[in-house]
């Protein structure tokens, strides 16, 4: 594995990244799907805005991010990292 969260260091390992940002209730409001090689790359560059791009106010989010690696052993091939952010306007 890569270890850690800083997956540029093996991006070419990476199949598919998935990332889930959560309001402090729960509600979903952000969401990032990207493949290698798809439309939407593998780097997640999140920008603080929500599903229609408006900007989320000041505040704790959480979210979860699975990375899916393209390794031999399949128990080996799916990271899923959480933690939170605190966005600052």
């Amino acid at each position: 594995g890569c270890g850690g969260v800083d997956i540029s260091k093996c991006a070419r390992f990476v199949k598919s990244v998935s990332f889930i940002v959560y309001n402090r209730w729960g509600k979903e409001v952000y969401n990032y799907i990207g493949t290698q090689g798809g439309e939407n790359n593998i780097f997640i560059d999140w920008n603080g805005t929500d599903k229609s791009g408006v900007e989320l106010s000041s505040g704790v989010y959480y979210y979860v991010a699975e990375v899916n690696f393209d390794v031999v052993d399949p128990s080996n091939a799916m990271q899923k990292i959480k933690g939170w952010v605190h966005l600052l306007r």
